[in-house]
């Protein structure tokens, strides 16, 4: 089997790919640092069916592309919150604008 490399600079190589690692090391707050690269595409559900066959190792599956197309509109909400959350909402809609 190949040696550890460094995760990062390992990800750098693979630009806007899917890259699956088996984790060898681990920083003070357990991420991930060092790892053998097991293998890497563009498809996501690719790299997950791969990871299906390493399920006794300790990996580690990401994408090195953005986040998010930069014309999309990301909204986040905190899975215990289950209101609405709609600046200047009506009845029945919490208004998290900060304006009462």
């Amino acid at each position: 089997m190949s040696e550890p490399v460094d995760i990062a600079r390992e990800a750098e190589r693979h630009e806007d790919e899917w890259l699956l690692f088996e984790i060898t090391a681990v920083d003070e707050v357990d991420r991930p640092v060092k790892g053998r690269l097991l293998y890497h595409c563009k498809s996501r559900s690719e790299v997950h069916r791969e990871e299906m066959k390493y399920l006794d190792l300790y990996t580690y599956a990401f994408f090195t592309g953005p986040p998010a197309p930069p014309d999309m509109i990301l909204v986040l909400c905190h899975p215990l919150d289950v209101q609405m959350c709609v600046p200047g909402a009506g009845a029945g809609v919490r208004d998290c604008s900060g304006s009462a």
